[in-house]
Order: structure tokens, then C-alpha cells, then sequence
């Protein structure tokens, strides 16, 4: 399964290794940096002997961090669905506010390269992160495309989307509800107009509240609070008119 937003990194253990050495997340010159660091800490090198029976080093230290990713899990009931396709989609985000085409150009250059490291920067601290599975496929139809996240603890995840640009589920569902989007050539087929009443938003955000895990119940039930307060005063992205409007055959 591909990690990350566009999904750049093929495991966990690629996922792992590319955040140490961005300048704008961990900011260590490279991985060889971070492993000197931990080398020079008494517990990681006994920890390190211990456990792979030899020092400090890259392979180990993502192969460890991998590991501890793979054991969080959403839910204390195995395997139960996260409300996810494990696809990607362009769901008419901002995009129109970024001049993809040259992004596009610059980034395909980039991409040519093969160096991971510098995609990486580039999808976490530059424009070009508006291209989202683009900065991998480097096909048109992927241009802000972004990977479908599961809604297992969703309440207590915000704020949403790739950029962070919603901040309540409120927000979110305001989105889909007036169809968002339509100036966007590569916008998903499916992204239209919806037309819900705000009871039907209200009860769409009571589901997702729902799939809330026990461990997070108590601060899902503030945060809940705090975004429905939040909602009554502030709605930026609704578009009643727009959400009820004439539901277009398609945008494309």
C-alpha cells in the first residue's frame, strides 16, 4: 500500500526515511546524520545491539520505525473496513488557485531525476504539492489527485484534506455538498452537487463522529464540540444555492 498523500513512498519503511532528512520535518542533513545522533545516546546503541545485533544504523532505524507504525491500529476490533478505496482522486481542493500547467513541466523534470529525496521536499514544501499523485505518474488525469484517507478517527484528525484547508467535518461536508470544483479540468466525475438538507449534513458528521475508537472517546467528544460550536459561526465553504443548483452531466 503507497503512503503518503500521493502516495511517493511504495512501504512504510520509504514513508519512514524521507521525513528525517526534509528540511521543513525532522531537518537532519540525511539519514546517516540521524543515525550518528541516535549512535551517540548509550540506550538507542544498547537497544539497537539488542534488537538487530549490531549498532545504530539507516536499515535498522527505518525497519524499527516501519515496525512501530505497523502496530497502530484505529479500531481494538481487527480488521474492519476504514471507509477507504485506496485510490486517488481529485476533489477540486484549491486547485484553481495554482498555475498547474508550468508546476507540471518543472515537476516532470524533477521526477525524471530519481532522487526521492528532492520529490519529497517538493511535495511537502513547495507549490508543487498542489499536483499531488502527478508528482509520481506524471500523467495528466493524476493532476491533483490525492489518496482517499479512511475515516476511522476522522473526528480527531482534522484539519482536513491534503492542505489542511478545512477545519471542521462541517467544513468538509460543505465541500461535497455544493459540488466544489467545477472550474477544475482534471475534477473527479463524481464530484457533484449534492443538495443536503443541514439535518443530513448534521447526521453525515454523527456517523463520522461515530468511528471515533474508545482510547479517543473522551477527546473526540470535545473536539466535537468544539468544531459543531465553531460551525454555527463560521461556514466559509457552504454554497447553499450552489448545492441545490442544477446538477450538471459532467464538468469535463
Amino acid at each position: 500500500m503507497t503512503q503518503f498523500w500521493d502516495g511517493r513512498a511504495k512501504t512504510l519503511e520509504d514513508q519512514a526515511a524521507l521525513p528525517i532528512a526534509n528540511p521543513v520535518e525532522m531537518g537532519q542533513p540525511d539519514l546517516e546524520a540521524a543515525v550518528a545522533s541516535l549512535a551517540a545516546i548509550p540506550e538507542y546503541e544498547r537497544e539497537f545491539q539488542e534488537v538487530f545485533g549490531r549498532p545504530p544504523n539507516g536499515q535498522d532505524l527505518v525497519r524499527a520505525l516501519a515496525s512501530y507504525e505497523r502496530t497502530l491500529t484505529s479500531s481494538e476490533t481487527p480488521d474492519l473496513t476504514n471507509f477507504k478505496d485506496d485510490d486517488f482522486h481529485n476533489i477540486g481542493v484549491l486547485i484553481v488557485r495554482h498555475h498547474v500547467v508550468p508546476l507540471a513541466r518543472e515537476a516532470e523534470k524533477l521526477v525524471d531525476s530519481g532522487n526521492a529525496a528532492d520529490v519529497d521536499r517538493a511535495a511537502i514544501g513547495t507549490d508543487m504539492s498542489a499536483l499531488g499523485r502527478f508528482l509520481v505518474t506524471k500523467k495528466e488525469p493524476d493532476i491533483a489527485s490525492f489518496k482517499t484517507p479512511g475515516l476511522r478517527n476522522v473526528l480527531v484528525t482534522g484539519p482536513y484534506f491534503h492542505d489542511g484547508s478545512h477545519p471542521t467535518l462541517w467544513d468538509v461536508l460543505d465541500h461535497y455538498n455544493k459540488g466544489a470544483g467545477s472550474q477544475d479540468p482534471w475534477l473527479d466525475q463524481d464530484i457533484r452537487p449534492l443538495g443536503l438538507q443541514e439535518s443530513e449534513l448534521n447526521d453525515l458528521v454523527a456517523f463520522m463522529a461515530s468511528l471515533t475508537s474508545d482510547a479517543y472517546r473522551a477527546q473526540g467528544e470535545q473536539e466535537l464540540a468544539r468544531q459543531r460550536a465553531l460551525s454555527r459561526t463560521d461556514r466559509p465553504y457552504r454554497d447553499t444555492r450552489r448545492a441545490f443548483g442544477r446538477r450538471p452531466a459532467t464538468f469535463h
